[in-house]
């Protein structure tokens, strides 16, 4: 995922930049694409429909 404040290229997992720290913006369209039997984006292990898609 590129950081808007830099232009540096990082993990999609990361929550921060690696080259300067600022904040990266989640992509909310990826998260419509996850179907209720993925894992969970968090990272739990759990299933999506078992964790954050729970409600949904």
């Amino acid at each position: 995922m590129k950081c808007k404040k830099c232009g540096f290229e990082n993990p999609e997992e990361a929550k921060f930049c690696a080259n300067c720290g600022g904040e990266i913006e989640q992509d909310w369209i990826s998260r419509a694409m996850i179907s209720r039997n993925d894992p969970c984006p968090c990272g739990s292990g759990r299933k999506y429909k078992n964790c954050h898609g729970r409600g949904l």
